[in-house]
């Protein structure tokens, strides 16, 4: 057995070559395995661990041959979602798809399944992607998707930690994620000295928390400014999505203009130095450039009209801080590390 269950919480750990700078974070999962009674020839396969988007996205190729056919007959692929801000189109189709989590590595048969965390949910079945939306590729990749930024019903059917059993065992619909891998299942035990801050309720959706950005540099500064903050191990650039004339022009460079059109963002600049703060949650600092457990590469600005705010973290916030998603209790969770 890779990984040991504790109580109502399985401990699933992070392939060897993940880390937080350039790489991310990664599980191996069997996505679409045979019934029991069929022969089963899915093929394990690597997923990126993303909490800034919701739901599995896999090749067809990895799947069984039982689900391949099934799934196929749908028809012709159509485009399922295009990624921000790579303009990346993957198509194919969505399908209801049984998956087993292994953690670092799939074990070798015979094993028991039941000693591995298990779901059945809603995934995206590429059959190619269309990168920035004109080049057709075959799609290699894998993605696991555990944010909620969706609607409740939408989350619940397609995060894959939100519904997770364990032999018969349900764990509760929530996690924490740290730099060694995903603890799924809350407890009173590994969620001690988290803490928490509640979502925001959006009409149907949940957002947020608010978040406070100041920025300075360049012998000028701005903010606080609010903002819904994204916690997102899917990039390595923060993004701030803000009306971009609100932010003084000498800290950061606008993009080039596409034909027939004015610029719509840019990237802050190198000295540029940032606060983020969720009051009495997580606080951290960094300078563009100058090297730091939070650092990113980059900070894109990218334009938004109206007043609302919205701050895409990047990975770099777990560079000092456990992050927990409580979607049970509507709650974001925060601890941090020495």
């Amino acid at each position: 057995m890779t990984n040991a269950a504790n109580g109502a919480s399985f401990a699933l750990g992070f392939t060897p070559d993940s880390n937080l700078d350039q790489k991310g974070f990664f599980v191996v999962a069997l996505v679409g395995p045979a019934p029991d009674d069929t022969m089963d020839d899915a093929q394990p396969h690597v997923l990126q661990v993303d909490t800034g988007s919701c739901g599995i996205a896999i090749g067809v190729q990895y799947l069984s041959s039982y689900y391949q056919t099934r799934v196929k007959a749908q028809g012709e692929p159509a485009k399922l979602v295009t990624y921000l801000p790579s303009q990346n189109e993957i198509w194919g189709w969505w399908a209801e798809l049984p998956v087993r989590l292994f953690g670092p590595a799939a074990p070798t048969p015979p094993y028991d399944p039941a000693d591995y965390p298990a779901t059945t949910v809603k995934v995206m079945v590429a059959a190619y992607v269309m990168v920035h939306g004109k080049t057709q590729q075959d799609f290699g990749g894998g993605m696991m998707g555990i944010g909620f930024h969706a609607d409740p019903q939408t989350v619940m059917a397609a995060n894959p930690l939100l519904s997770v059993t364990l032999g018969s065992q349900s764990l509760s619909a929530g996690y924490i994620l740290s730099l060694d891998g995903i603890d799924i299942g809350l407890t009173q035990q590994n969620v001690a000295n988290v803490t928490f801050v509640d979502l925001v309720a959006n009409g149907g959706l949940y957002t947020g928390p608010q978040a406070a950005l100041t920025i300075s540099g360049q012998g000028t500064g701005v903010g606080p400014i609010a903002c819904d903050l994204l916690m997102d191990t899917g990039v390595q650039n923060s993004m701030l999505f803000t009306d971009s004339a609100n932010i003084p022009a000498s800290l950061w460079e606008a993009d080039p203009p596409v034909t027939g059109s004015t610029p719509s963002g840019g990237n802050f600049l190198p000295g540029d130095s940032f606060t983020v703060e969720v009051p009495g949650a997580c606080r951290y600092q960094f300078t563009l450039g100058q090297a730091s457990p939070f650092t990113p590469p980059g900070f894109m600005l990218m334009d938004r009209a109206g007043d609302a705010s919205s701050l895409n973290t990047s990975i770099y916030l777990l560079g000092g801080y456990d992050y927990s998603l409580d979607y049970a209790g509507k709650r974001m969770g925060f601890r941090a590390r020495a």
